[in-house]
């Protein structure tokens, strides 16, 4: 029992002091890694703390700072905070860095005790799964993103859903749920679409937990959509009266016309992405565009965006599962768990600067093997069999989840919320688009792993038995 007491502290005591020391090793070896190169939220935070408006950089005739409504406001709201407290300068970055690196830590922690829902076992599992999963570290040290935050607040959003739908129906795991995912919406925009098909769902099992009782019946559903209105409606609001346009992101626009129609039309005439999506640049950005503001520049994109998505539902809905696999399979180059002179002898191999040089097209893993750079090749070959571990245990958890009828609800939910967002995810395909269902993976691949192993030892005792 003591042993079983210590092990998950030990645990994350491991993960904690392992993620301390790949931090100060890529700080200090590979400054090139931990620098980012998207300062979208930055910069928003930046004009926050300084002159208080929510703004990308933009000036009116007056020189006043413009309004944005690019991108939901939790993460430059948390980087506002860091700026206002430690200054404008590498400090703040760093807090920020610290704070989203052991966000990792928190996700794991957070797969445990979802996993524990189901059995000791099952979170011990998930929880080893995820520390052995080394993409969302990067995703933390490299990008000023806000990813990690986002599957952070997921997680937690995800634990009080099944324990929600496992044990007592109690209102208060649907707000904390609700509440979760609001601020997560307010993070990431993939996320904002959910609360649709979650509604649907509580609908349905609420009604088939509660069909005489009316008022128990609606309850948690109303409670659900009260707070997500409060956020996403709060959102759209503010947006309206700082933009004139009740939108959620203006980034919506661009994204569906130049990323995901973009991958449609390459997919229709059989080009390539990226000659495609300029010549979309080269015929709908122009001189008319560039004197709209943000939000009719957004709705103008958006409007063609759909009627190119609409005009070809089918190859759209193509594109999207052709996708996935870059989506769930995809990862950084692993050339940061590696050493300063191993790293140099592979750049030297591949005659390039950086892996930003090759970050759309695949390593050349024979020619790094060939030429001695075997802890490349074999650490790209851990990542990815583990990735492919995690979606292989995971299948066999759907499985045994879907035969076990006191999880069936639960599995439904994770699904839903699975295909929610891959299918918005899906064609532009980074892989760090896939950290908020990360935490559902490690946690359907515990689950399958600790039933499968208890079905193989329920089998050779049955084999010993027979054979006495």
């Amino acid at each position: 029992m003591k042993n079983k007491n210590l092990f998950v502290p030990l645990v994350f005591f491991f993960a904690f002091v392992f993620y301390t020391i790949l931090l100060f090793h890529t700080r200090g070896n590979f400054p090139d890694i931990v620098k980012s190169f998207d300062l979208r939220w930055a910069t928003i935070a930046n004009n926050l703390s300084q002159n208080g408006t929510y703004s990308y950089g933009a000036t009116d005739s007056h020189g006043t700072l413009i309004s944005t409504f690019s991108t939901p406001p939790v993460f430059p709201l948390l980087y506002s905070g860091a700026y206002s407290i430690f200054g404008h300068g590498e400090i703040a970055d760093e807090v920020m860095k610290f704070i989203t690196i052991y966000l990792c830590i928190g996700i794991m922690f957070i797969s445990y005790h979802i996993g524990r829902l189901f059995s000791y076992k099952v979170g011990c599992v998930a929880a080893i799964i995820a520390l052995m999963d080394f993409s969302p570290f990067y995703w933390a040290n490299n990008y000023k993103t806000p990813d990690i935050v986002a599957a952070f607040l997921m997680s937690l959003s995800i634990y009080f859903l099944v324990k929600f739908v496992k044990f007592k129906r109690l209102n208060k795991y649907i707000i904390l749920c609700s509440l979760f995912l609001g601020l997560a919406a307010l993070t990431k925009p993939a996320v904002c679409l959910l609360w649709l098909p979650l509604s649907v769902f509580l609908f349905l099992f609420s009604y088939k937990i509660h069909r005489n009782h009316i008022a128990k019946f609606f309850y948690p559903v109303v409670l659900f959509l009260i707070i997500q209105i409060i956020f996403i409606g709060g959102w759209k609001v503010r947006n309206y009266y700082a933009t004139g346009y009740p939108e959620f992101s203006s980034q919506s626009g661009s994204v569906l016309l130049f990323w995901n129609s973009g991958y449609l039309k390459s997919y229709q005439e059989g080009t390539p992405y990226w000659p495609m999506k300029l010549r979309l640049m080269e015929t709908y950005i122009t001189k008319e565009t560039d004197k709209m503001d943000e939000g009719a520049q957004n709705l103008y994109f958006s409007r063609i965006g759909k009627k190119i998505i609409f005009g070809s539902p089918i190859d759209y809905a193509l594109v999207v599962l052709k996708r996935i696999p870059k989506l769930l399979l995809g990862s950084p180059p692993p050339d940061y768990l590696l050493g300063m002179e191993t790293r140099e002898n592979i750049f030297r191999v591949l005659e390039i600067r950086s892996f930003g040089d090759m970050s759309s097209f695949p390593p050349p893993l024979k020619t790094l093997w060939v030429n001695g750079c075997y802890s490349y090749v074999l650490s790209w070959g851990f990542i990815k069999s583990h990735l492919l571990w995690i979606y292989l245990m995971s299948c066999v958890g759907i499985i045994l989840m879907f035969k076990n009828k006191s999880d069936y609800w639960i599995l439904i939910g994770m699904l839903i919320i699975i295909a929610g967002v891959v299918a918005i995810a899906s064609p532009v395909s980074q892989s760090r688009y896939r950290a908020p269902i990360m935490p559902i993976f490690y946690v359907l691949s515990g689950y399958g792993m600790v039933h499968l192993w208890q079905t193989v030892k329920r089998w050779k005792n049955s084999e010993i038995i027979s054979e006495k």
